[in-house]
């Protein structure tokens, strides 16, 4: 197909084959210096461009904050940007997204007020691997039990057994499990007599 006319913007190159318009990205354009008259492969062309923009709308949303393989590829999808598995591998060689790094990470943002059950949650949710997500020391941690506990709950001076299951319950509800809830709750009780 021959190549009718290029018009230069800022953040694209639009070209006219055949009537239709097309729109490419700089990069791909001078990288194939393609000129007004010349016989171009226009859907290679655009594929390429595709890809380059793409991986520029990842680089600008990873880059801003830690994300995921799973969150980038969501981002690119709302974009309506092609999504591929040797783009994001690409950003994993580069080391733009790294989901065991970004586990870590939110894991440890989340240990001092929430338990192992609510930050398993939340990491499968940001689409961390069930791997990835067992190869982290998510433990129940009775001091940061207590220390949520006395936070939300000042009083433990002769408190009724509705009471301690609605401790219990909260403790459950912020990610730890119920043995470890009553334990900690009953702990606590016995320390205020």
């Amino acid at each position: 197909m021959k190549l009718e006319r290029v018009v230069k913007e800022k953040q694209k190159v639009t070209v006219t084959v055949e009537g239709e318009e097309y729109a490419l990205h700089p990069f791909v354009w001078a990288q194939f210096a393609v000129f007004e008259g010349e016989e171009i492969d226009i859907e290679k062309l655009v594929s390429l461009s595709d890809r380059e923009y793409a991986l520029q709308a990842a680089l600008g949303y990873a880059t801003k904050y830690q994300r995921t393989r799973f969150q980038v590829s969501q981002y690119l999808e709302r974009k309506d940007l092609p999504v591929t598995e040797e783009l994001l591998d690409q950003l994993e060689e580069w080391g733009v997204i790294d989901d065991f790094s970004f586990a870590l990470n939110y894991a440890q943002s989340l240990r001092g007020k929430n338990g192992p059950y609510y930050i398993r949650a939340k990491l499968a949710e940001k689409g961390i691997s069930q791997e990835i997500i067992h190869r982290l020391d998510l433990d129940e941690n009775p001091d940061v039990m207590e220390e949520i506990l006395r936070k939300k709950y000042g009083n433990w001076e002769d408190i009724s057994v509705k009471e301690c299951m609605k401790r219990q319950k909260f403790l459950v509800g912020r990610g730890f499990s119920f043995e470890s809830s009553r334990k900690t709750v009953e702990k606590m009780k016995k320390a205020s007599k």
